[in-house]
């Protein structure tokens, strides 16, 4: 079965997760794909694989971040909300997971680029 086989993308916790060739649009070459990997450790994701599915995850700013490498001219990046351990926790004002993306065009200061769009996106 072809599931078994390839790698699949997991964008969330609990999330299901798709093939390569399974996004809606335009994917990445396996080239391309290894450079979106470069990019997602340089402003510090790690790989996380599980058999033969894999995520990209990251801790920011009180969210947790997972990113899909899979679309050709961007890095997508779901954003969910932190656990606050001994804190009641506060009614959210907007829908989770929060979508925003890494654009491929991004050359510089991609770290502050990546957090100005957390903070605008999750109203902080």
């Amino acid at each position: 079965m072809r599931d078994r086989t390839e790698l699949i993308f997991d964008i969330g916790p609990g999330k299901e997760g798709g093939l390569l060739e399974g996004f809606a649009g335009s994917y990445r070459s396996q080239k391309a794909l290894e450079w979106a990997e470069e990019r997602l450790k340089g402003v510090g994701f790690t790989r996380h694989e599980e058999g033969n599915r894999v995520s990209y995850r990251r801790e920011m700013v009180g969210y947790h971040l997972y990113a899909d490498p899979r679309p050709d001219t961007r890095i997508n990046i779901y954003v969910y909300p932190r656990e606050k351990v001994g804190m009641k926790r506060k009614t959210i004002q907007f829908p989770f997971p929060v979508l925003m993306d890494m654009p491929n065009t991004w050359k510089h200061d991609l770290e502050e680029k990546l957090a100005s769009k957390i903070r605008k996106y999750c109203h902080e």
